[in-house]
């Protein structure tokens, strides 16, 4: 019987340290949730598509910005045709992403 006691006294003090950091985990987690003001894009496509695009745009705004229109000589044929290389390269690497 001595033995069985020594287990407990033993796992005892470690099982009490678990479950208070698992207490502070979710207290702290609790309170950071609270004080979220902004969603957040976790499991909503939706939100998470619109913030992308508003970053691009963002992004877009301030590279113009910088550097103005990237080689504004182009004809329409061939601005064309590097949107539309743009576009399937965009597409590989999203496919490559998404596996």
């Amino acid at each position: 019987m001595q033995k069985f006691t020594d287990v407990f006294a033993e796992t005892i003090p470690f099982l009490c340290k678990t479950a208070i950091a698992f207490a502070l985990a979710f207290l702290i987690g609790g309170i950071a949730y609270c004080f979220a003001d902004e969603p957040t894009d976790w499991h909503n496509n939706t939100l998470s598509e619109q913030i992308q695009q508003e970053a691009r745009a963002k992004a877009k705004a301030q590279w113009r910005e910088e550097n103005g229109i990237y080689q504004a000589n182009l004809t329409p044929q061939v601005n064309a045709d590097m949107y539309r290389y743009v576009e399937q390269k965009q597409a590989e690497i999203n496919r490559t992403w998404s596996k």
